[in-house]
């Protein structure tokens, strides 16, 4: 098993010039229709509109706030505050990050 595994990532290298990485995804910010573009090595690219960025957004920062009055979860708040943060960094016009 292990050298089919080997001939596996020798071809991958060979391929992409660069070592196999589950977690290599790469994240593209469409300004003209405020979209995000996440291209996942395996599954080929997902869309997500402006419309979905937008729902996301509220869920989380809904649920920032009922953690912040009822105490619990602190963990999950953390998440939550995360993904508000990445999504902002994310969607922010390239001129404006610092």
């Amino acid at each position: 098993m292990a050298d089919r595994e080997d001939l596996i990532m020798q071809l991958y290298k060979q391929s992409f010039g660069k070592n196999f990485n589950k977690y290599d995804i790469s994240v593209r910010y469409d300004s003209r229709d405020g979209s995000l573009h996440m291209n996942e090595h395996r599954d080929g690219e997902e869309h997500f509109t402006k419309a979905q960025i937008d729902a996301a957004m509220k869920y989380f920062k809904e649920n920032i706030e009922k953690f912040k009055t009822s105490g619990l979860e602190a963990s999950r708040k953390k998440v939550y505050e995360i993904s508000v943060a990445a999504i902002s960094l994310m969607t922010q016009p390239p001129e404006e990050k610092k």
